[in-house]
């Protein structure tokens, strides 16, 4: 029923876009013909439909997105639960090599500060020395700034946003590639996207 729904909304704007073209191609004609106050009124009128389908064609691309977002929300995919496993074994992973390396490092320094004979490290000594320790740089970093990349080249049509796109599967970036365009008034480029995600 959803996709049927998404499937209309579709065509909807399909026509729309249809209809805006024929009324352009008449604003052009209008504006050959000489100065006169029928020619303003009727101009008037053809430029109000245009922004009238344009704003119903940016509400539907909105409805249509949030239908895709849903059904991709609440549908079980498998695949979604394997990454899901893997990130946190991935996350759990760097937890745990952080702490042993932290670890190894505070008793380092222990061990040193005790070969030198001095007095046995206060609370605020020991902390001082924890802080100072470096941590591995962050993966998330360096994935914000690859995702950016993929976004911009996209936006720009020097990658096409299709299957074998990296980013296909992710709906955040979808929705973001989609309200970019929508936002850019770019509906054929909208109307292309959302057939993606039959």
């Amino acid at each position: 029923m959803m996709n049927q729904l998404l499937e209309s909304l579709r065509k909807r704007v399909t026509d729309n876009l249809a209809t805006i073209r024929a009324n352009e191609k008449e604003i052009r004609n209008l504006l050959a013909e000489p100065l006169s106050n029928q020619r303003s009124y009727n101009l008037s009128n053809r430029q109000s439909l245009s922004k009238k389908i344009l704003s119903e064609n940016a509400e539907n691309l909105k409805i249509q997105n949030m239908i895709v977002a849903f059904l991709n929300n609440y549908k079980d995919i498998p695949e979604y639960t394997q990454l899901l496993d893997s990130i946190n074994n991935f996350e759990k992973g760097l937890a745990t090599n952080n702490e042993s390396e932290n670890e190894k490092k505070v008793n380092e320094s222990v061990q040193n500060h005790k070969n030198k004979g001095s007095q046995p490290i206060t609370e605020k000594e020991n902390n001082h020395t924890t802080s100072k320790i470096e941590q591995p740089k962050s993966t998330e970093v360096i994935a914000e700034k690859v995702v950016e990349s993929l976004f911009e080249l996209t936006a720009s049509g020097k990658l096409a946003y299709n299957r074998a796109h990296p980013k296909y599967r992710d709906q955040k970036f979808f929705n973001r590639l989609l309200d970019y365009h929508t936002q850019r008034e770019e509906y054929e480029i909208c109307a292309k996207l959302m057939k993606t995600r039959d």
